[in-house]
């Protein structure tokens, strides 16, 4: 177990990034799945009343099949244990949605805590990374296997209705889920081809069926380009460019159109392309500022960052803060008015911060525990979700001002990919 979030960004957690594990996956499911489990926490409910693993009800999604794909929930339910998630005050706003990862296993668990605050479970065969809520808290993006074991991706309802696996027809792409439209109506996916790596981009689709897929971007030299955000006015994309075997990538903006790439982290420098912890960058409410998190070489060594803010049709950027040691995701508030990120003062151990997006107003948040990081804002830009860890971590809720902290996970492991909504 690592014993700071230095250690573990300098390790570059020993393994696979977040978009590679999806990608090895295609190809080899039963050695390199992840076990996720997933669980959902609808607005006011508490998971107080969960009752013991005996009496939770178990499901299965329906199994739907596409002429290209088969739905990759089918795997049978089994036994499960206690909800992951601990009695919490009722939520100001929004769901949550977060994961439980195991590297090794082969069925990814997934759990729904609704108002009735009854854990119900559903499977999924092969990994199961990258879940992706909608804007409005009301769909999950998921990925799938084809029939001839390459990904793609399912949208799923909040309460595990209406499964369905996109169509890809397609001989040799993979679509792995990113990130929706403001609107619900579009996705974008991280496009690969491991026969003919030039095909390797962004492509978007409907999130009906998959159809209308339209390519944005080419990604050079057989590179990835990992979706991060959709800008709110729904003109633009977020996204990292990074090699198949690097955690560290070059941050990049697009129309929704494909027009007017942009890159927006400086030359030489790096954002992190690992998001199990979340993305390294957020979109201002406004969709025309972005904030991110950059390491001052193209590897991350040393591990000296910046915290900047860019204006995605100039270019223009704005340092706003720095560190001698590592800051590695940004959160800009849902109301524009603050910006939440971490950083190692110097002590081994990371501290979450609070920031203007001018600049001013730099302070830490108080009664959050040393060694916390990663933090995200609730829609109403009230309270924070953040993990306090190394790779086996709690999950907690707390306060915008740090006070009111609570556990969300009852047990330490590597929790990851969450998002409120």
């Amino acid at each position: 177990m690592n014993s700071s979030w230095s250690s573990v960004v300098t390790s570059a957690k020993a393994r696979p990034g977040r978009r590679r594990l999806l990608r090895l996956s295609g190809r080899a499911s039963v050695q390199v799945a992840e076990l996720v489990t997933i669980v959902l926490i609808a607005s006011g409910c508490s998971p107080t009343s969960a009752p013991a693993r005996s009496d939770v009800p178990i499901t299965t999604p329906t199994a739907t099949a596409t002429a290209q794909g088969t739905n990759a929930a089918s795997a049978p339910a089994g036994p499960i244990g206690p909800s992951p998630s601990v009695p919490l005050a009722p939520l100001l706003s929004g769901t949550i949605l977060y994961a439980r990862i195991d590297d090794k296993a082969t069925v990814g668990e997934l759990y729904v805590v609704g108002n009735a605050g009854v854990p119900l479970r559903k499977d999924l065969a092969g990994a199961t990374c990258c879940a992706a809520l909608s804007a409005d808290g009301r769909q999950i993006l998921v990925p799938a296997n084809t029939s001839d074991n390459r990904i793609t991706t399912a949208v799923v309802n909040a309460d595990w209705s209406g499964y369905v696996v996109l169509s890809l027809a397609d001989p040799s792409l993979n679509l792995g889920p990113g990130a929706w439209s403001p609107d619900g109506k579009r996705l974008v996916f991280e496009g690969w081809d491991d026969k003919y790596p030039a095909r390797n981009g962004l492509y978007t689709a409907r999130s009906s069926d998959g159809s209308d897929r339209r390519r944005l971007t080419k990604s050079p030299g057989g590179l990835h380009d990992l979706p991060v955000a959709w800008s709110s006015d729904g003109q633009r994309i977020l996204f990292v460019r990074s090699a198949n075997t690097s955690n560290r990538g070059t941050l990049y903006v697009v129309g929704a159109d494909g027009r007017n790439l942009r890159s927006l982290s400086p030359v030489g420098t790096s954002v992190s392309s690992d998001f199990w912890s979340g993305p390294p960058a957020s979109w201002a409410p406004d969709g025309h500022t972005v904030v991110f998190a950059s390491f001052t070489t193209p590897t991350g060594a040393g591990g000296a960052t910046n915290l900047s803010v860019a204006d995605v049709a100039t270019g223009a950027l704005k340092v706003i803060a720095d560190s001698t040691r590592w800051s590695t995701t940004a959160a800009w508030a849902p109301s524009g008015q603050s910006i939440v990120f971490d950083l190692d003062p110097g002590t081994g151990q990371h501290v979450i911060e609070t920031i203007r997006p001018d600049g001013t107003g730099l302070a830490t948040v108080p009664g959050i525990a040393p060694g916390s990081c990663c933090a995200i804002w609730s829609p109403d830009s009230k309270r924070l979700l953040y993990a306090t860890g190394g790779d086996s971590r709690i999950l907690s809720v707390a306060d915008a001002d740090g006070s009111a902290a609570a556990p969300l996970t009852s047990s330490a492991a590597e929790w990851g990919w969450y998002g409120w909504r």
